[in-house]
């Protein structure tokens, strides 16, 4: 099971190492760079695991990774993205890259205009100049292999994938029983954002994927029978993809290595042991090195040449305010605890800047009205972390306070939790968007932490074993009732992608769309992909097609 799940890692890590490379070289993006990365994912992990698993073991689950490969690529690709930020540019990102756009010769816009030929596009480049391009590469190199835009969705199912098949394992080496690994695996996995973005071309869920995953590499590298290599494997891999998918992935990626690394220098603190902590640093500094000098060359390094900052457009002379008209007009001004409090305690629902209602409407913790029932969307703002975590993160604070109180050794166990502790707090605290749930995946860490507690049986007496056994059940259906209830909108999804593939399968000859937005032009690579021919007016009938607008050319 580790093995298939370093199998998903490192073909992706390779993937996007590949891509990036070859555009830094002054290539383009090309189908070969799969199999390559393929090819060499599996001498790697082969190598990896050669104590551990026979050849011929290792050869047929990597048979049975390519198989896995292949599947979650041809559904991906039968499901269609019909979010805004997937077809405004993350699309479009990816179908560039696959049609030759190279983003260190030429803006997106540049490119976008000889590759269309139409004078209609939305002025959407500076987002796919600038932003992080993990997902965009590795979404790009799917879509050559497949010729399906669709399928570089994929990402977010991979990112779950390998989450269950790395934090399970580790937890029964640890000696957690079956059921209780299990369990606070899956609460980890299935947090609200990775699932409800599971089908679209969004990058929160997996980024909160591969942050999880790091926090794993992180907890193993404290862990003395933990093999080295495999745990510097682990950290390595995941934090080069986090650092690149968001400007928030490197910033977050790299407070949780610091903060790490301070415990393992603690612990090592000892003269004896001062030359393996100076190797761990250079460990750690060669990662930040290719996190920002070759992975994120194309973005870091480019926007600091051009723009002489990391990260614009969301800082320097010339920054861009995107969080204001997303944000409702009643936390303007407000300090990040006052938004996140009436984020927490609000109805679920979304609340821009341009909406009548001035502040969310509080509800009682783990209560549920009839309104919240009827919005569902992949980017909740307000309660977006779930109806019921309002009253799950109260639990949950409470069950680790006690715990870190009650807690008189100093165990390893406590040092991790008090580190994960403390970093939530101070993000918490000092981030002023901890109330978006898709941006402060530091928050949910709590979650999963209470579940590992309240299912802990040791020291104590009978009765209160079977009082905590009840807490830790109640707690823990809650929790799945909060996450799978987001799961509704993938179904829906499919349900509606089953509908999308009829209405293409009728479009016979040349057709005339127009948009409802100008900023959703990410489908035209679907049509491209379906062979059918188009041009593009503000004249078309409007009827509904996948957030088209289209009437068939008579």
């Amino acid at each position: 099971m580790e093995y298939f799940g370093y199998l998903i890692l490192v073909s992706m890590c390779l993937i996007v190492s590949t891509g990036t490379i070859g555009l830094i070289l002054g290539g383009k993006i090309r189908p070969y760079m799969f199999a390559v990365s393929l090819i060499l994912d599996f001498v790697w992990c082969s190598l990896l695991f050669r104590y551990r698993l026979q050849f011929k073991t290792r050869i047929i689950v990597f048979v049975l990774f390519v198989a896995m490969y292949v599947l979650i690529m041809s559904v991906c690709g039968r499901t269609y993205t019909v979010d805004y930020d997937g077809n405004a540019y993350h699309k479009m990102a990816a179908g560039y890259l696959k049609n030759g756009w190279n983003p260190l010769k030429e803006s997106a816009d540049t490119f976008a205009d000889s590759f269309w030929n139409d004078e209609d596009l939305p002025e959407t480049g500076m987002w796919l100049d600038h932003y992080g391009k993990s997902s965009w590469i590795f979404a790009s190199v799917i879509y050559a292999v497949s010729g399906n835009i669709e399928s570089g969705k994929m990402y977010q199912i991979l990112g779950m994938l390998m989450g269950i098949c790395l934090w399970y394992p580790y937890l029964r080496r640890r000696q957690s029983g079956n059921m209780k690994s299990w369990l606070v695996t899956f609460a980890v996995v299935l947090n609200p954002v990775s699932v409800v973005q599971m089908l679209t071309y969004y990058v929160d869920g997996f980024l909160f994927s591969l942050l999880y995953l790091l926090i794993l590499g992180l907890i193993k590298l404290l862990d003395e029978r933990e093999d080295k290599i495999s745990v510097w494997c682990l950290i390595y891999s995941s934090m080069l993809l986090l650092s690149n998918v968001k400007f928030t992935g490197l910033f977050y990626g790299g407070v949780y290595c610091a903060a790490f690394f301070c415990i393992y220098l603690s612990v090592n603190c000892k003269k004896s042991a001062m030359q393996q902590c100076i190797k761990v640093f250079q460990k750690f500094f060669l990662l930040a090195v290719l996190c920002i000098c070759v992975i994120g060359f194309p973005v870091y390094i480019k926007n600091y040449i051009d723009h002489g900052t990391l990260t614009y457009p969301l800082t320097g002379s010339s920054s861009v305010d995107i969080m204001t008209p997303m944000s409702p007009r009643g936390f303007e001004g407000k300090n990040s605890f006052y938004k996140l409090f009436y984020s927490l305690f609000g109805r679920l629902g979304n609340i821009l800047h341009s909406s009548e209602q001035n502040l969310p409407v509080l509800k009682i913790p783990l209560s549920v009205h009839k309104e919240e029932l009827e919005f569902l969307s992949c980017d909740m703002r307000i309660s977006g972390f779930g109806l019921f975590f309002s009253g799950l993160l109260c639990i949950a604070v409470i069950v680790i306070a006690v715990y870190l109180i009650k807690e008189k050794n100093k165990t390893m166990e406590k040092m991790i939790l008090t580190i994960l502790t403390v970093i939530s707090v101070l993000l918490t605290l000092g981030i002023s968007e901890t109330w978006w749930a898709r941006y402060a995946p530091y928050l949910y860490t709590w979650i999963p932490a209470a579940v590992y507690l309240l299912l802990r049986e040791k020291g104590l007496a009978d009765q209160w074993k079977k009082a905590l056994n009840a807490a830790a059940a109640a707690f823990i259906l809650l929790l799945a009732a909060n996450n799978l209830y987001f799961g509704l909108l993938p179904v829906r999804m499919i349900s509606e992608s089953i509908k999308i593939n009829r209405e293409f399968e009728q479009i016979e000859g040349s057709i005339v769309i127009s948009f409802p937005d100008m900023n959703l032009q990410g489908q035209r690579f679907n049509l491209s992909d379906h062979g059918i021919e188009y041009t593009v007016s503000d004249q078309g009938q409007e009827k509904n097609l996948y957030q088209m607008y289209y009437t068939q050319d008579q």
